[in-house]
């Protein structure tokens, strides 16, 4: 059976190669969509196993073509429920500590987020809803040099 989010990659603008090594997982399901403090605990075991560090940079979007970002740790808990009901049917994104939004040059927040995946390799998002947090990934080959 086919993952309900496969179809999400194509709206963020993969191109053939990276479509097909691409792959969803579902990390958290929360029916109500609330920020619970267990939910964001979860999320950042899985962003220190990740990424190997007790922080990260979120990224959302407010109403504006460009994202705000912010880098938060698990003392930020307080703040990111905030966050979270204040954007509320917008993207959250949980990305590394080092992301560079400089690097990536488009507006459209889907083409952005798949622009993120391409030059990262990975991303945890919060679905506009809030009744997932999933994991993306793409699993790129490494080339071997004769």
């Amino acid at each position: 059976m086919a993952h309900l989010w496969d179809s999400f990659l194509d709206e963020i603008g993969l191109d053939k190669v990276d479509r097909e090594i691409a792959n969803i997982t579902t990390l958290i399901e929360e029916p109500s969509g609330e920020p619970k403090e267990q939910v964001l605990d979860e999320i950042f075991d899985f962003v220190k196993r990740l990424y190997g560090d007790e922080k990260c940079t979120i990224l959302w979007w407010d109403g504006k073509t460009i994202p705000s970002t912010k880098i938060v740790s698990k003392d930020d808990i307080g703040y990111l429920q905030n966050l979270w009901s204040r954007i509320a049917g917008n993207y959250l994104l949980f990305l590394p500590i080092t992301f560079d939004e400089s690097k990536i040059n488009v507006e459209d927040e889907e083409k952005f987020i798949g622009r993120i995946l391409v030059l990262y390799s990975h991303l945890i998002l919060k679905s506009p809803d809030a009744y997932e947090i999933l994991y993306f990934k793409i699993k790129k080959n490494k080339t071997l040099i004769n």
